[in-house]
């Protein structure tokens, strides 16, 4: 069931990519369970429209099991340390991972100051936006 509903999902993202201009670009790995996303941030943002790479992995019973979301650019963020995101976001079935990238996204242009995983990028996101 798993790689049925990642091959739909990504069928799907591969439509929302080409209607919308977040995401740059999107790769799969071998075993169709890992993939590598690049998410464009805000020009007007800290990260200045630089592309983000993510790595999605996906469990072997996804979607009973949320996926990994592994931030792999070098990035400072009051919500990523060593690339994992905090997140307040319960996970569900019904979210897909096109759903769960544009969180991210929001994320990484937004962060969430309630939910900090690393307080020294508090300070660095203060003084630079």
């Amino acid at each position: 069931m798993a790689l049925k509903r990642i091959s739909k999902e990504y069928e799907q993202f591969l439509e929302m990519k080409d209607k919308y201009s977040e995401y740059s670009d999107i790769s799969i790995k071998s075993d169709n369970l890992v993939w590598l996303v690049s998410i464009r941030t805000k020009k007007d943002g800290i990260y200045k429209g630089q592309p983000v790479m993510i790595e999605v992995t996906f469990p072997k019973d996804y979607p009973f099991s949320q996926p990994i979301f592994k931030i792999i650019s070098n990035i400072i963020h009051p919500n990523i340390v060593n690339g994992f995101i905090c997140s307040n976001k319960d996970y569900s079935m019904a979210l897909t991972t096109y759903h769960s990238l544009l969180i991210i996204k929001c994320l990484l242009d937004e962060p969430d100051f309630d939910n900090v995983l690393d307080p020294s990028a508090v300070k660095y996101w203060k003084s630079h936006y």
